[in-house]
């Protein structure tokens, strides 16, 4: 083995790593944008709270029906050449702003970046299994995770600034081309994919995998209660991350959005803080084991807590903190969960079983995104377009309540190891 050939490939292999990650980036960062854009047009517009959650959860739509599709395409033609595509498309929903926002320009901008934005997480653990050693799988899954949800902590206060300050026009055509460079450098990079060969890409048909991958996931105890975990976790944070936490914030403390925003972006910081922290400690499989119960459990109760401090009206700050807990919670839980699901997936299926997780995950997350708007319909604010602090507490209620499921996958994945 050429020492300098190794070290030249390890290099190569960081620097297309780094460029998916900043992809991934971006695509938390419009994932979280509906908190900050739907405001400013709800209103105008006439929109209705299960209107701007139907149009917010666009993104979702696009991004659950792809996931089976883009985990065997990632399985098939390697992470690079399907981001490269995915970024794309993204660039072209990024140009929908800069038209007069409408009902329609807005659920086109939504539908594109969810199309575009889909193969990016899975395509950054599928080359992060295939490209570093497998017992470092966790650690790079915290970075990957971390850095994706930089984007929540991007994607409130400081857009909400940049958006007053040039106008969402002008930022949304600066993101659009900044996509259109990292889909460039990608396809440039092709050639490097550690996935793709013309042996796979001949060997392996697409609906067979994803047949495989669809009775693994359904059929294993580790792949339903892994689902459910992950579905309820990440559900639950992105209604309120992404649609209603500054609102619901501003409704209780009466405060300006400008101010709520800053408030509200701790829950980001939280899932960063809970991504690195599992990503360095669950380096260990028995450590990781006990962190997938303890943020698994933790998470239900800091939904309890989150609500209760704003029902009761207590001070900002631990509201702000509760959100912090929650969204740490979340960030560590789904390290666990990538790594439980990769440990136990076939290794050409890796993609597919990934795919199919996350098509749960994000059919959960349309339901919630909708159904709380539903909810808040039935207690309207003064102004239109605003909604009743009760409304919140009313809904997210009923999110814990859901919440409380985890006990239950935690009950089936314990049984599961005893009997073993």
């Amino acid at each position: 083995m050429d020492p300098q050939k190794d070290l030249k490939t390890v290099r190569n292999a960081h620097f297309i790593f780094a460029i998916i990650l900043l992809a991934y980036f971006m695509s938390y960062f419009f994932r979280i944008a509906p908190a900050v854009v739907m405001p400013l047009y709800a209103a105008p517009l006439g929109l209705s709270a299960a209107m701007t959650g139907f149009i917010a959860s666009f993104y979702f739509y696009a991004y659950g029906a792809m996931q089976p599709v883009c985990g065997v395409l990632l399985d098939k033609f390697g992470p690079m050449r399907v981001a490269s595509t995915g970024l794309f498309i993204t660039a072209l929903g990024g140009f929908m702003m800069v038209f007069k926002p409408t009902v329609f320009t807005l659920s086109l901008w939504r539908l594109l970046m969810g199309l575009g934005f889909s193969p990016l997480f899975m395509g950054a653990l599928v080359f992060q299994a295939a490209a570093f050693p497998l017992t470092l799988y966790a650690f790079y899954s915290g970075i990957t995770l971390a850095t994706g949800n930089m984007g929540t902590v991007v994607g409130v206060a400081p857009l909400g600034t940049a958006i007053d300050t040039w106008g969402m026009p002008v930022v949304s055509t600066f993101l659009a081309i900044f996509c259109l460079f990292l889909s460039s450098l990608l396809f440039l990079k092709r050639k490097d994919d550690p996935v793709y060969s013309k042996e796979r890409f001949l060997s392996h048909s697409l609906l067979q995998n994803f047949k495989e991958a669809f009775r693994f996931v359904t059929g294993s105890p580790v792949g339903r209660s892994i689902s459910l975990l992950w579905s309820l976790s990440m559900a639950s944070i992105l209604s309120l991350q992404a649609l209603w936490a500054v609102s619901w914030f501003a409704a209780v403390y009466e405060r300006p959005f400008a101010d709520c925003r800053g408030w509200a972006s701790l829950i980001g910081v939280g899932v960063v803080m809970g991504t690195l922290l599992s990503g360095f400690l669950g380096r260990s499989e028995k450590i990781r084991n006990f962190l997938l119960y303890a943020f698994s459990i933790v998470f239900s109760l800091s939904l309890a807590l989150i609500t209760g401090l704003l029902f009761f009206h207590f001070p900002i700050y631990l509201a702000a903190s509760a959100g912090f807990l929650l969204g740490m919670c979340t960030g560590g839980g789904a390290v666990c969960y990538a790594a439980k699901i990769n440990e136990v997936a076939p290794s050409h299926l890796r993609g597919a079983v990934m795919g199919v997780v996350n098509t749960f995950i994000y059919l959960s997350v349309i339901i919630y995104q909708w159904g709380t708007g539903a909810i808040l319909d039935f207690f309207p604010g003064v102004e239109p377009g605003s909604y009743a602090k009760e409304g919140y507490a009313a809904a997210y209620i009923i999110v814990f309540g859901v919440s409380t499921l985890v006990f239950y996958a935690l009950w089936v994945l314990h049984r599961h190891k005893r009997e073993r």
